[in-house]
């Protein structure tokens, strides 16, 4: 499930709690912002470092923490402009998918705000 970020989002932002690759990750394109918590949990990278780190507000990265903290995903974070949400399994009932739909409907706009 996704759900699109219609603001100003910085070019290239994909923030997840691993790089994608392990070369990525030896490549150590990753942002610090400074924030111990934060830079800890969260794997960052962008094309213009300063537009991330202005972006990346203390409430957004509260709620990029919140999202990562979805305990049944299989993958979640922001790539191509986008909040995504990748369960371990499949939800086949209404109220567990409206949950997540309101989960990262909330999501995207605290990251959009």
């Amino acid at each position: 499930m996704s759900m699109g970020l219609l603001g100003k989002v910085p070019s290239g932002l994909e923030i997840a709690k691993t790089a994608t690759s392990l070369k990525e990750e030896a490549a150590a394109r990753r942002i610090q912002t400074g924030d111990p918590q934060f830079d800890e949990a969260v794997f960052v990278k962008g094309d213009n470092n300063a537009e991330v780190l202005s972006y990346l507000t203390t409430g957004r990265r509260k709620s990029i923490l919140e999202l990562l903290a979805w305990e049944s995903a299989e993958w979640v974070g922001v790539r191509d402009r986008r909040v995504i949400l990748i369960e371990r399994r499949m939800v086949s009932s209404l109220p567990h998918l409206e949950k997540r739909f309101h989960f990262l409907f909330d999501i995207a706009r605290r990251l959009d705000g």
